[in-house]
């Protein structure tokens, strides 16, 4: 008798406490529909990749493009006003390996 009522309020605890067949397929539905939504949008992720790829062989070509034009521009000046001017386009000056640093000018 009490294995039987032990037994009863068991069944009742998990009845209560556990997800029904129809709740579990829900969940694996949707773990599903998430998983592919990944997949997808991995596959979306590595063809943007490729495009940037592809872009940016055209936006360094350009930018080289730019710099040379304005090296020319600037090829009379003196170094420190080469840098300062080129400095104001974006580029960072950096000096190459055994390359004389400018002389600092105070005025």
């Amino acid at each position: 008798m009490i294995h039987s009522h032990l037994q009863g309020k068991y069944i009742s605890y998990l009845k209560k406490h556990l997800p029904s067949v129809a709740e579990l397929n829900a969940l694996v539905q949707s773990a599903q529909t998430e998983e592919e939504d990944v997949a997808i949008a991995d596959r979306e992720y590595d063809q943007a990749q490729e495009v940037l790829a592809a872009l940016r062989v055209q936006a360094d070509e350009s930018i080289g493009e730019v710099m040379a034009q304005l090296r020319y521009v600037l090829r009379w000046l003196d170094a420190p006003s080469q840098h300062r001017i080129m400095r104001t386009y974006g580029p960072e000056f950096v000096y190459l390996e055994g390359e004389p640093l400018d002389e600092l000018v105070l005025g």
